[in-house]
């Protein structure tokens, strides 16, 4: 007699969250202001792979999808047979560098956020999907929009904010003082609930915010990104991938 099959029996998910990972490209993505002279964009690939990784520990792993947008001048949205979301694993296989993917001068990130609202409104139509939804997008930049203007970034910010599924926009800053334009990325990112303070405490990372109020993280201290705010900024996108808003 050959083996008897084996059944497996999945238990149905009821809900599904989103995360959106923004990520630039630009040319100043290569710099090594870092604690061990790696690029910028070699400390940001290997935080959105360690946040996958943890994530596909967890017992909450299946709700997830993952999004890849990579920017500079140009913008990329990560798309495999017609698909623009991932599961974790699908997400781990297909992460890439932004430099190798977006690789520019200029910094577009009012495109960014645009594809991102688009990607926003296709989840929400997905009828093949779990009809409670959520989603967080977090927008990794080391400079300040020069393709378009600041309001260009604050208007699609404020329309993704507004959609009905009311996502949630993290921003990280990797630039030093003089690239960034850290005032609009703190204006443009959501308020934190309680819920996300708390959790922020626990990771210690809440020292490492500018505004409690505000889901905004500087990676830089005295011009470099150190080991201690290198771990702080993968705690932030990291709690904030497995905290939902609600209370």
């Amino acid at each position: 007699m050959g083996e008897a099959p084996i059944i497996i029996r999945e238990t149905p998910v009821e809900e599904v969250e989103l995360l959106v990972f923004v990520m630039d490209g630009s040319g100043s993505m290569g710099s090594t202001d870092t604690f061990d002279r790696r690029r910028r964009a070699d400390h940001l690939h290997e935080l959105v792979k360690a946040t996958l990784e943890r994530l596909a520990k967890s017992t909450r792993k299946d709700i997830y999808r993952v999004s890849f947008i990579y920017f500079s001048d140009n913008v990329h949205v990560e798309e495999q047979g017609g698909r623009k979301y991932f599961t974790i694993d699908e997400a781990l296989q297909l992460l890439k560098n932004p430099l190798d993917v977006a690789s520019g001068k200029s910094t577009s990130i009012a495109g960014a956020l645009r594809k991102a609202l688009e990607l926003v409104e296709e989840f929400d139509r997905d009828d093949t999907l779990p009809t409670n939804k959520r989603i967080t997008l977090f927008l990794f930049t080391d400079g300040a929009e020069n393709v378009e203007t600041k309001d260009a970034v604050r208007h699609v910010a404020n329309q993704i904010k507004a959609h009905r599924l009311a996502p949630i926009l993290a921003t990280i800053a990797f630039g030093t003082e003089g690239e960034m334009d850290k005032d609009l990325l703190m204006e443009i990112a959501s308020e934190s609930s309680e819920r996300q303070k708390r959790h922020l405490r626990i990771a210690k990372v809440a020292e490492h915010l500018p505004n409690a109020n505000k889901l905004f993280v500087d990676g830089h201290v005295g011009g470099e990104i150190t080991k201690q705010k290198a771990e702080a900024l993968r705690n932030f996108v990291y709690v904030l991938s497995a905290t939902k808003k609600e209370g």
